[in-house]
């Protein structure tokens, strides 16, 4: 909290122990990726690409955190082609780390779609709903017909509550339109409230659905 009287040298004292670990512990994975977790773009980048010549020693869960932070790292100075390439070490080391989702851009971007279908359905189903749901409009978006909606399908099954507007994306993309009517007929979302993806959703599937009375309620609201 910034309302703090200490909070600015709880700061100091932080970076002073970052400090200590990096000159007490050099090329110990434990302190090196506290570290590094705790930096952020080319600092980030200094600090962590030199660690890569020294982590074929260290455990798979070390490596992991690794590649992960490295590949937060490129995201942050725009490096995609690095960022998905440490993305996808991640998640070879580790198949439900939230990298999966970069891993999967930068295999699509690579023009390798079908092995980047093939490691989505063989990732451990999400534990959180967020990441998953997060899991499932990538698939809508970078992969044509029931992938998205197969991923949907295996998250329902492990008990995850998918939203209506995830929901209705996997199956519109399926071809299920009857499907997406329904999963939005269960969102009663007010229109103000709703942001432009959310919005073009519901105008997609009202038009392939000939429902012109739902296309016109939300063209009224919107002009």
């Amino acid at each position: 909290s910034e309302d703090l009287e200490w909070s600015d040298a709880a700061a100091k004292d932080f970076t002073a122990c970052q400090h200590m670990l990096d000159e007490r512990f050099p090329g110990q994975p434990e302190a090196a990726l506290f570290v590094l977790e705790h930096r952020y773009g080319k600092d980030a980048l200094a600090n962590g690409e030199p660690l890569l010549a020294h982590s074929s020693e260290w455990t798979p869960a070390q490596r992991t955190r690794l590649h992960a932070a490295l590949s937060r790292a490129y995201s942050a100075v725009k490096d995609e082609k690095h960022a998905g390439e440490q993305a996808l070490r991640t998640v070879e080391l580790d198949p439900s780390n939230p990298c999966l989702v970069e891993a999967l851009r930068y295999l699509v971007r690579s023009r390798r779609s079908d092995e980047a279908q093939r490691l989505l359905a063989s990732a451990p189903v999400a534990k959180t709903i967020w990441l998953e749901a997060q899991r499932i409009n990538t698939a809508a978006e970078l992969f044509p017909g029931a992938q998205a909606r197969d991923e949907l399908m295996r998250a329902r099954h492990a008990g995850l509550k998918i939203d209506a507007y995830t929901s209705a994306r996997a199956l519109f993309r399926a071809g299920d339109v009857a499907g997406a009517e329904a999963a939005l007929a269960a969102q009663k979302q007010p229109s103000k409230f709703m942001t432009p993806q959310n919005r073009q959703i519901r105008l997609d599937v009202a038009f392939n659905a000939g429902n012109s009375l739902a296309a016109a309620d939300l063209l009224r609201d919107e002009y």
